[in-house]
């Protein structure tokens, strides 16, 4: 019971990762059309601690931390292939 509890779970994990790296996405790609270094400051830190808090959530709810770990280097190198791609 508990093992299907935790993959169903993880495919709304999933979906909010991917919505999160897009909207970095684009909160820089619109700093990068406004030229405004004080918006990459504020974006960078609000980001950062929207990002604490929600594997603070996933701790919390029994996910383990080699799954963490592994989707925090996905997603890094997925923001980087994004970031390559839009700038």
């Amino acid at each position: 019971m508990q093992e299907k509890k935790k993959n169903v779970i993880t495919i709304p994990m999933i979906l909010g990762m991917a919505g999160l790296l897009f909207a970095t996405a684009g909160i820089f790609k619109l700093l990068t059309i406004v030229m405004d270094p004080m918006g990459y400051a504020m974006s960078v830190l609000g980001i950062s601690f929207v990002i604490h808090y929600i594997y603070t959530l996933e701790k919390k709810n029994g996910v383990s931390e080699a799954f963490l770990w592994i989707r925090s280097f996905v997603m890094m190198g997925l923001l980087l292939v994004i970031y390559f791609l839009l700038y």
